[in-house]
Formats: structure tokens, sequence, C-alpha cells
């Protein structure tokens, strides 16, 4: 199966306690689901943009698709 996953790469900013949290979110949460569910036969694309400061919160995911589409 082919399958493109189409959003926004934001970081998430979550303010706990005069802590902040910084976190990867949008679509990476739905590329760790369809990650998940998929098998090494499927081919796995995004499309989406990040920026070079924060790829690496999203690199360890991102690396199991095809990153053709990928705008950084």
């Amino acid at each position: 199966m082919k399958l493109l996953i189409a959003g926004h790469s934001v970081v998430d900013h979550i303010f706990r306690n005069n802590e902040e949290i910084i976190l990867p979110g949008g679509i990476y949460y739905s590329a760790l689901g369809f990650s998940s569910v998929c098998n090494n036969e499927d081919q796995l694309y995004l499309l989406t943009s990040v920026d070079d400061k924060d790829f690496p919160r999203f690199k360890e995911l991102y690396e199991k698709f095809n990153l053709s589409f990928v705008n950084k």
C-alpha cells in the first residue's frame, strides 16, 4: 500500500509548574499511528514542512517515511 500523509509539523510548547516542555506535534501523531500499523512492504510518504532547527524532534520517526515531499 502507498500512503501519503499531509499536514503541519508543529512544535508544541506545554507550560506546567513554571516549566516549559517542548514536544513534536501536528502531523507527528498521525505519522506515528500509521507507522505502527504498516508493514515493511508499505510505502509511506509525508507532505509537510519542517525547519532545520526543529527537525531533530521529528527525525527518528520521519526517517521511516519517504521524505520526497518534505519542504525544509
